[in-house]
């Protein structure tokens, strides 16, 4: 022990490598196989510098790269050996969000966004309000949708195509915010434009399927009423829900029950009220039929309405309340009665003259 002592005194070693040497033979002391330590030193110098050039030159390390893809390849590329099988769950987004209720809002532009509902508050009937959204120069918000993240909106073009989108797709956003254009969201074809939606929560309930309908109309007074199973199969790129003439688009499509009364109104007051039993169910593709011969002034919006009470407004913001029964109930295919008087036309193009139904 008192030569280990010393040794790692002398020499710098720590004490279990001075064990280790006293412990050694007298060969392997004096022999130590020197010329293999030299030439394993020269092998690790030339490995060094060698994985120094490799990060160094950017050709080198990509041969390198290749040729041991190249090597794994020929080693285990065989066929492969394990089946790539779908998800015995299937995978569904839904569960990725919380069914929390927000605001959609969509302005005359197409840009569309939702809120959460917790950033609006009841206020009492003096309060002032709060700002809802920016918008661009010369837009304005048109459409406004209460829904819940798993609803399912369905959008509605000027040429009767249909598209589909649920309402967590759609980008979150905050009271500042303009939104997107719903045109980049959905393959909506060159020159077309959404012209309504329908927020629809039991899209894949059968029974409510069945029993609900879509109802359209057109400019021209051409009213079509289709069962709502025939649009609970979402497709990527759309299907056509009404076949439009050339002079003709979508003013309005609304969802029934098959027991809501049917008002069709166009820009000179006048409008026709019939139930809409009146009107048959038709496949998704057959033609529809009109709904009011009224010839010298075009539809300008339809109404679904189950209360007593319609409401009326101009776009100079001049507005009235009527009972449905001042409409008298008539054929689907019949005059409008005039309804309200248009005696203040308004030129303004922000805001065109529109007829609210009572909540449903």
């Amino acid at each position: 022990w008192l030569f280990v002592e010393q040794d790692s005194q002398s020499f710098g070693l720590d004490e279990l490598q001075s064990k280790t040497i006293v412990e050694m033979r007298l060969g392997q002391l004096t022999g130590l196989n020197q010329e293999k330590l030299h030439a394993e030193y020269d092998d690790l110098m030339e490995k060094i510098k060698y994985y120094n050039q490799i990060l160094t030159d950017d050709q080198l390390c990509r041969k390198v790269m290749k040729d041991e893809l190249l090597e794994i390849k020929e080693q285990y590329g065989d066929e492969r050996r394990t089946e790539i099988l779908p998800s015995a769950e299937e995978f569904n987004a839904e569960d990725f969000y919380a069914d929390d209720e927000v605001v959609i809002t969509m302005s005359h532009m197409g840009y569309i966004k939702r809120i959460p509902l917790d950033e609006f508050k009841a206020q009492g009937r003096g309060g002032i309000g709060v700002k809802a959204s920016s918008t661009r120069d010369n837009d304005f918000i048109e459409k406004i949708y209460p829904a819940t993240m798993h609803n399912t909106m369905l959008f509605f073009t000027d040429r009767g195509r249909c598209y589909w989108l649920k309402v967590y797709d759609i980008p979150d956003g905050n009271k500042q915010g303009k939104g997107r254009a719903i045109q980049n969201m959905l393959n909506i074809e060159p020159g077309d434009a959404v012209r309504a939606c329908l927020c629809i929560r039991k899209l894949s309930d059968p029974e409510f399927c069945q029993s609900h309908f879509v109802v359209f109309c057109t400019k021209n007074g051409i009213i079509k009423k289709t069962c709502l199973t025939e649009y609970s199969r979402v497709r990527t790129n759309g299907v056509n829900a009404i076949n439009i003439r050339e002079d003709d688009q979508v003013i309005g499509v609304e969802l029934t029950n098959g027991k809501n009364e049917i008002i069709i109104a166009n820009a000179g007051g006048r409008a026709v009220r019939f139930d809409e039993d009146q009107v048959r169910s038709m496949g998704r593709v057959a033609t529809a039929c009109r709904a009011s011969s009224s010839t010298k002034t075009r539809a300008t919006k339809l109404l679904a309405c189950a209360s007593s009470t319609m409401s009326r407004r101009k776009a100079s913001w001049y507005s009235a309340r009527t009972a449905s029964a001042n409409a008298p109930t008539s054929r689907s295919i019949a005059r409008q009665a005039v309804t309200q008087r248009a005696s203040r036309p308004s030129p303004s193009p922000r805001r065109p003259a529109t007829s609210l139904p009572s909540p449903l």
